[in-house]
């Protein structure tokens, strides 16, 4: 039988948590409302990406955000990809 910890928190990294069903719901309805008085303003959504390639992003960036902010590597290219800090909830 899994045993699981007492402190579910423990299972995730630092600064993540789970939205059950109920705060899922209420989370969403919250954006919806925000974006339908954006969109009465005259504002358009946008949606980066979520990863973009550190040579290009970090120029817009702070160097200490850049330090702090996750990498990755593109296995495809070897090129260094950063975890957005700017959208990042």
């Amino acid at each position: 039988m899994t045993r699981f910890p007492e402190n579910p928190s423990s299972l995730l990294p630092k600064g993540m948590f789970v939205l059950l069903p109920k705060a899922a719901a209420r989370r969403r309805a919250i954006e919806r409302i925000a974006l339908s008085v954006f969109r009465l303003w005259g504002y358009q959504e946008v949606i980066p990406p979520l990863f973009e390639y550190l040579d290009v992003l970090s120029k817009a960036l702070e160097p200490e955000l850049v330090e702090k902010s996750y990498k990755f590597v593109d296995r495809s290219n070897g090129r260094v990809m950063i975890l957005r800090p700017d959208v990042t909830p």
